[in-house]
């Protein structure tokens, strides 16, 4: 889906990760994953229920990167 007006496309998204991964371990060293989401044109980084204050960085980092950054909560997934 194409949506006029959009801030970034998501092949600038997935720039933006790429080339701002040493950035976003700076802020976030205890993140444990990061992706993108397509329906809001965020970048999602994922932090662990422990990691306090992980989320008061979303507008230091959407400033930082120059692209929208949602910092989610949520449980690492364990492989079986």
């Amino acid at each position: 889906m194409f949506e006029t007006g959009a801030r970034n496309s998501l092949a600038e998204l997935n720039d933006i990760m790429a080339s701002s991964a040493a950035k976003i371990e700076a802020a976030l060293p205890k993140a444990h994953a990061r992706y993108l989401d397509e329906r809001t044109g965020e970048i999602v980084i994922l932090v662990d229920a422990d990691d306090a204050g992980g989320e008061a960085k979303e507008a230091e980092l959407a400033q930082s990167l120059g692209a929208p950054v949602r910092i989610a909560v949520e449980g690492r997934v364990v492989p079986q």
